[in-house]
Order: structure tokens, then C-alpha cells, then sequence
């Protein structure tokens, strides 16, 4: 059953793909970007995983049960992605509703919002990295970065993300050299903080970020050859990242033109790492938190989730003893995947702190089989956030391209370290739109009411 479960589970990673570029017409369909990932984690990981260390592991009737609990949770995901983005097609002759109605005076307004946003996540970065000395002393060690007494101050550096969508919705017609300069520096606290300090989602939010806004800002999208190589191209570095991450740094050898490996060696260590089986794999970590979840009957049931939408925003100095007080003292541990016990000591399996189980064992950790109905509604999200974005702009296609470029964080993690993140980037740019729009374009504000719009 194994076997057939991760066959069915490509057939429905492969389908999702060419649904949203055949049906939907949109190679930034969100199909595009989950299904992918979804396939790396539960087809990609387990048949390169070697056999006798993962029975060693799991027994098979386990690993039949969690792979059929995948199966379920990426169908589901594809099919909430179908059900949410039915009824529109992508037109290339088509454009959206809040890019009919602009004015040159509302672009403008656009590149100020952006740069508005812009500066106060840049201000953010900068100052997390003079908490450390600067630049230099914050990457010249392993997973390196700056520092911030406050999750906010550090959370809210992603505010570039909207603010590049926002400078490249109101460019020009022929941009300055330096406009371009500019969106560049804004992507820094992504793209290079993800380089320097060996860190996937940033890396994957500053390159996803900037070439998303780009075809979508001007209504066009890339062909499917160039998705698949490029995506494989990114997917590459994001491993490559995770393999070296101990070598990563300012000033280390492997940086070094004359030291470090050339790119045939690090592609050939990086293919031989992930071809290794250990207890911190998406796969097997999220197979263990499962089966746990099943054996001692230990759900949250919603607690987790509603505790970090509503407990973990108040600060800490506020509440310093909030998660304790409310029971929740698991979050500490892997964000409460390991159950309510969090004692990775208490286990069979030695499981490494940080570790992530993916969408779908977090949702079963959560709701049990409960689980996959939740996820088919958060595909639906995805899907109609994208069919908001097609059919109406604005500020849609901008919480669209940031539930995107979130992705990654998403599949391969788990819900809450989408949702926070999620909130913090599009709760201030909402504000900020709808106090441009109420003072100089009404009808961009209207364009964001919940009536649904429908095109073939």
C-alpha cells in the first residue's frame, strides 16, 4: 500500500500542475507552487530515503498509514485549489479590474505606499543589525542575522514584501535605472539575509517575491518551461543551502573563489545529503509527529491555532508567562508538534529541535483526519485569493503574491508559521491602502468588496 499511496500522490502533484496551466491558464496559478513542494516531501524524500533505516524507523503498516494520510492531505489541497478558482480563466487579452481603473495620480500613490512600507522594514533590519554590531559581525557565524528584543520588530521586516509589489504595480511606463535600484535594495532583508545566513524561506520569499510581482504587475506570466527550470534551479539552491548551512558565512571557505568547492562538487554533496535518511526529514519527522498524535490520542483541536492568532500577538512584557498560563507551554518544543508532553526524551525517536512536519502532520496533530477537511479549505483560500487577483487587482493581487511567496513555509512547515507571518505582512498594508484609497480613489477601495466576480 505504500507504494500505491506514493504513486497516487504523484499522479496528484503531476494533475494539480497541469490543471492550473491547461484549465487555469496561469503558471502562478498557486497549484504551481504547493503541488511541487507537496511532491518533494512525500514522493521525492521517501523513495530516495533507504529502505532499512526508515523501517528502522516505522513499521510498514505505519508508513502505509501515513502515506495514506499524505495522500488524502495533498488531494485535498488540490482539490480546495480547483474548487476555490473555478469559474475564471487567466486571458492574456483581460486585464484586471483596479489596473482598468488607474489613474497615473493612483500609481503614484501606489509607489508611496510601497516605500512607506519599504523604509519601516528596512528601518527594522537595519536595526536588528546594529544590535549585533552591524553587517559584518551579524553574518560572520553560522545562521547568522540581526536581533530584536520583540517578535514584532523582527516580524515586521517583511513589510518589503508588499512594498515591492506595490512599487512595481505603480512603475512606470519606462522605469529609472534607479527605481530598479531601489526595489533591489528593498528585497535585501530577504534575499540576502536567506544567502548569507543558509535560511530556505527567506531565500525563497526574496527570489519568489520579486519574480511574481514582476509578471503579475505587468499582466504577463512565463512560459512552462521556463517555471519548470527555474523552479528546479531555485529548489536546487534551497537545498544547497540546507546542506552547507555550517559552511555559510562571511569570511568561511566555502565562499571563497579559490577554496571553496566548485559547482559540480557542491551539486553532487547536495544530492548525496538528501539521498540520507535522518529523523529531521520533513517526511519522517512528519510521519513520527503523526503517529504519535495517533497513539496517545493527542489533538488540540484548534487550541494551538487559536493561540497563536490571538495569544502569541500580545507582547511578552506585557504577558511574560501567557503560553503558561493558558497551557500551551508545548509551543516551545518543534511549535507543539510533539503533543502536549514535548519531550522529544520521552520518544523512540530522537527528534532534532526544529524540526517541522510538514502541512499535512501538522493538520493531523491538530484535527486528527478533522485535518484534511481544514486543508481543502485553505487550498479553497489560495485559489480564491487567486481568482481575486485575476479579476480584480489592487490590493488583492498583493495579498495574493504574499500568500505565495509564503507558500514554502506552509507545505513544508506549518500552518503557524504561515499565519503570523501572513498577518503581520497583510494587516498594515490593508490599513495603508484603505486610508490612500478613501482619500484619493474610492473606486480602489470598492473594488475590494466580497461580491464575487466571474469571467470565463
Amino acid at each position: 500500500m505504500f507504494d500505491l499511496f506514493t504513486s497516487l500522490i504523484f499522479a496528484v502533484v503531476v494533475g494539480g500542475v497541469l490543471w492550473a496551466v491547461w484549465r487555469g491558464r496561469d503558471t502562478l496559478h498557486p497549484l504551481v507552487f504547493l503541488m511541487p513542494t507537496a511532491g518533494y516531501m512525500y514522493v521525492i524524500q521517501p523513495i530516495t530515503a533507504d529502505p532499512e533505516v526508515l523501517r528502522s524507523y516505522f513499521t510498514m503498516a505505519e508508513l502505509s498509514f501515513v502515506q495514506g494520510l499524505n495522500l488524502a492531505g495533498v488531494a485535498a489541497l488540490a482539490l480546495g485549489c480547483i474548487w476555490g478558482s473555478r469559474g475564471i480563466r487567466r486571458s492574456e487579452h483581460r486585464v484586471d479590474l483596479h489596473s482598468y481603473l488607474s489613474t497615473s495620480e493612483w500609481r503614484g500613490k501606489l509607489r508611496v505606499m510601497g516605500g512607506i512600507l519599504g523604509c519601516v522594514g528596512l528601518f527594522l533590519y537595519a536595526y536588528g543589525l546594529f544590535n549585533v554590531g552591524g553587517f559584518l559581525d551579524a553574518y560572520n557565524t553560522v545562521k547568522g542575522g540581526g536581533r530584536a528584543s520583540s517578535g514584532y520588530l523582527r516580524d515586521f521586516t517583511l513589510l518589503v514584501i508588499p512594498a515591492i509589489v506595490l512599487l512595481l504595480l505603480g512603475r512606470h511606463r519606462q522605469p529609472p535605472i534607479a527605481y530598479w535600484v531601489g526595489v533591489g535594495v528593498l528585497n535585501t532583508p530577504l534575499l540576502v539575509h536567506g544567502l548569507l545566513s543558509a535560511r530556505r524561506g527567506p531565500t525563497f520569499m526574496g527570489v519568489a517575491t520579486l519574480i511574481v510581482s514582476w509578471y503579475l504587475s505587468r499582466n504577463q506570466r512565463p512560459s512552462i518551461v521556463s517555471v519548470l527550470l527555474g523552479g528546479a534551479g531555485v529548489g536546487l539552491l534551497l537545498l544547497v543551502l540546507v546542506t552547507f548551512r555550517g559552511q555559510i558565512y562571511l569570511g568561511s571557505s566555502f565562499l571563497s573563489l579559490d577554496q571553496g568547492p566548485g559547482p559540480s562538487e557542491v551539486v553532487s554533496r547536495t544530492l548525496q545529503a538528501q539521498a540520507q535518511t535522518t529523523s529531521g526529514s520533513e517526511f519522517v519527522y512528519g510521519s513520527y509527529a503523526a503517529l504519535q498524535a495517533r497513539e496517545e490520542g493527542d489533538h488540540y483541536w484548534g487550541a494551538r491555532y487559536l493561540t497563536y492568532a490571538f495569544i502569541r500577538p500580545i507582547p511578552r512584557f506585557l504577558w511574560p508567562t501567557k503560553y503558561r498560563d493558558v497551557g500551551m507551554e508545548s509551543l516551545f518544543v518543534n511549535a507543539g508538534t510533539l503533543g502536549r508532553s514535548a519531550d522529544p526524551e520521552a520518544t523512540y525517536l530522537q527528534v532534532p529541535e526544529g524540526a517541522a512536519p510538514g502541512f499535512v502532520g501538522d493538520m493531523y496533530v491538530e484535527f486528527a483526519w478533522g485535518g484534511v477537511v481544514v486543508i481543502f479549505f485553505l487550498g479553497a483560500g489560495f485559489g480564491l485569493l487567486w481568482r481575486r487577483a485575476l479579476a480584480r487587482g489592487g490590493i488583492w493581487r498583493t495579498v495574493y503574491i504574499c500568500a505565495l511567496v509564503l507558500s514554502l513555509y506552509f507545505v513544508a512547515q506549518t500552518f503557524e508559521a504561515v499565519l503570523v507571518r501572513f498577518l503581520v505582512i497583510t494587516v498594515p498594508t490593508a490599513m495603508l491602502w484603505h486610508s490612500y484609497a478613501n482619500r484619493y480613489a474610492p473606486w480602489a477601495r470598492a473594488s475590494t468588496s466580497t461580491a464575487d466576480v466571474r469571467a470565463v
